[in-house]
């Protein structure tokens, strides 16, 4: 049975940047959030995702 180790996670490694989708989000999630008040967080990241003004037509 071998079984690998994980390596400790670093607490001061750098973090990963944020995207733009991220700073998009940040930038206008209150006002969906007030035209949609019953929406929930993953229903409001659905609105935006959707709302966003780039279109990216590539599939994962």
């Amino acid at each position: 049975m071998s079984e690998q180790m994980r390596k400790p996670k670093d607490r001061n490694a750098p973090k990963k940047p944020i995207t733009a989708l991220m700073f998009y989000s940040q930038d206008h999630r209150e006002r969906v959030q007030q035209q949609n008040p019953g929406a929930s967080f993953g229903e409001l990241g659905e609105i935006l995702g959707r709302q966003r003004p780039w279109s990216c037509d590539r599939r994962r």
